[in-house]
């Protein structure tokens, strides 16, 4: 030990840094097998959109050899190869071993085999059976190949399509069922899961190019845990759109409540300026009312001013008061003598016709309109 305290396993912080070491592997792990339920739960051609079927690990059958190769970035890492005569389920501890500390048991296993195994065809088909092609190449096997459909397992691709003839060609391979169940159970001996079965050499990044792989009865328990999962899933889901929607709700909520004191404030406000102009109409009418007691006499004053001027002959038909001009109209029998009398009051000036004095029939009088400026009372 080259350094006693740091290597004490004992030691306090020693301790520490190892359960905190073993929780975070334990968080890690149950994360990364959630993800991978989660993933597993989708269809197979959702996985493969998403991108999420990208191969982790190959196991080759070729030539009575086993090679189980994972990858590790862009390149493969063989992890065992080794002789196995007739894929005999008879393997050394070793292998195993080295299986389990590669972790592919969690791992997306491709199975291939010798392309020798295969049979290959090219077929064509009506345009028109695009939409079943499963189905036909399925009900035409032994017509194309020596086999029953029932014998083998088989995956297709469209070659080419002649919109001319309405015609297109299909790659097919085929594959026997005992051979490939024979390679499956091998490899489910390993304690891997074959994930994808197809021909060693024929692959495209992210699948194989021919995948035979037989669908398997799915397994109660694992349906009671995919639905567990989907459960999680959904939940998980919830939470996180949750945790979104709930802080802009409440900032909304708080956006709408914000806008509505605004409104209200902003009532008060002009109901209160309303009111400010209100009262200041009211004082300024107060003030000019005040002003004009003080200043000049009331209509009734200039009323009676009037009255005590004028002759008897005169009658005064409209008598009208606005601001400082004064306006009377009437009948007089000697209309030119009003202009002085009225100049005698105290309260008038600049008296002066506005029209023109005509005589009036009908009571033998003359019509006058007189203007005259109110004079302000001096203080």
């Amino acid at each position: 030990m080259a350094n006693g305290s740091s290597g004490d396993f004992n030691h306090p912080l020693n301790r520490l840094a190892s359960t905190g070491g073993t929780i975070a592997h334990s968080i890690r792990r149950c994360f990364s097998w959630w993800l991978k339920e989660l993933a597993d739960s989708l269809p197979l051609g959702v996985r493969r959109a998403l991108g999420s079927s990208r191969l982790d690990s190959e196991l080759i059958l070729s030539d009575s050899r086993v090679t189980v190769r994972q990858r590790q970035g862009q390149a493969w890492r063989i992890v065992v190869e080794e002789a196995i005569p007739e894929f005999s389920t008879r393997f050394s501890d070793a292998v195993t071993a080295r299986i389990g500390q590669a972790r592919l048991r969690s791992a997306q296993v491709a199975v291939r085999l010798d392309r020798k195994q295969f049979l290959q065809r090219v077929i064509e088909l009506p345009a028109a059976a695009a939409e079943n092609l499963s189905e036909v190449i399925e009900f035409e096997m032994d017509r194309y190949t020596p086999f029953k459909t029932a014998d083998v397992y088989f995956d297709f691709r469209v070659a080419a399509t002649d919109p001319r003839t309405k015609r297109m060609s299909l790659d097919v391979v085929v594959v026997r069922r005992e051979v490939a169940d024979r390679a499956l159970a091998f490899t489910r001996a390993l304690g891997l899961e074959p994930t994808q079965l197809g021909i060693a050499g024929n692959r495209v990044e992210g699948n194989l190019g021919f995948d035979v792989m037989p669908a398997r009865p799915e397994r109660p328990g694992r349906r009671i845990r995919r639905a567990l999962v989907t459960v999680l899933a959904i939940l998980f889901i919830g939470f996180a759109a949750a945790a979104l929607y709930l802080p802009i709700r409440q900032k909304q909520e708080a956006l709408a409540e914000r806008e509505a004191r605004l409104v209200e404030v902003r009532a008060k406000a002009q109901q209160a300026k309303d009111i400010s102009a209100q009262v200041d109409e009211m004082l300024r009418y107060i003030k000019l009312i005040h002003d004009q007691k003080q200043g000049r006499p009331t209509a009734t004053e200039l009323l009676n001013e009037i009255t005590e001027i004028l002759p008897d002959d005169t009658w005064i038909q409209r008598f009208r008061l606005n601001g400082d001009v004064l306006t009377l109209s009437g009948y007089s029998a000697n209309p030119s003598s009003l202009i002085g009398l009225l100049e005698s009051s105290a309260m008038l000036a600049g008296v002066q016709f506005t029209g023109a004095v005509r005589p009036d029939p009908r009571v033998g009088l003359d019509t006058f309109n007189l203007k005259a400026a109110v004079a302000r009372r001096e203080e």
